[in-house]
């Protein structure tokens, strides 16, 4: 075997034993598979990491999302899957059943109780055009 093929061999090797570690998402408990697939943007804590707060801005703290707090389980349902700005695409990610349990986990969250004289605007569809309220 020439040296190039000896080094690619061990690279692809040392991939695939990396990946190996992981454990599958079907045996990660719910908390576990937010963490791996949400927590890098939302962070531990469901509030939303710094750097896309202020890109992204509502919708990345889960604990006040006006959608989540409504019990919108079709739109967060919708988002997740099909993505939508920064939010990657994740139903093609995960099992049916690993992508249902983290939408439960998500729609299962303490949401914040809406802010005092908040008002109701417009909401947005999965493309991102504003709606009025109760449309759709």
């Amino acid at each position: 075997m020439s040296p190039r093929r000896a080094l690619l061999a061990a690279t692809l090797g040392f991939f695939l034993g990396l990946t190996a570690c992981a454990p599958p998402d079907h045996e990660l408990s719910d908390v576990e598979l937010y963490r791996r697939y949400c927590a890098d943007c939302h962070g531990e804590d469901y509030r939303g990491e710094e750097r896309y707060l202020e890109e992204e801005g509502e919708g990345v703290d889960l604990l006040t999302s006006k959608r989540i707090r409504r019990g919108d389980r079709a739109f967060v349902h919708r988002r997740m899957a099909y993505g939508y700005g920064a939010m990657p695409a994740f139903e093609r990610e995960l099992a049916p059943e690993d992508f249902q349990r983290l939408v439960d986990f998500i729609m299962a969250l303490p949401v914040a109780p809406a802010a005092q004289g908040e008002q109701h605007g417009p909401e947005e569809d999965e493309g991102g055009v504003p709606q009025a309220p109760g449309a759709g």
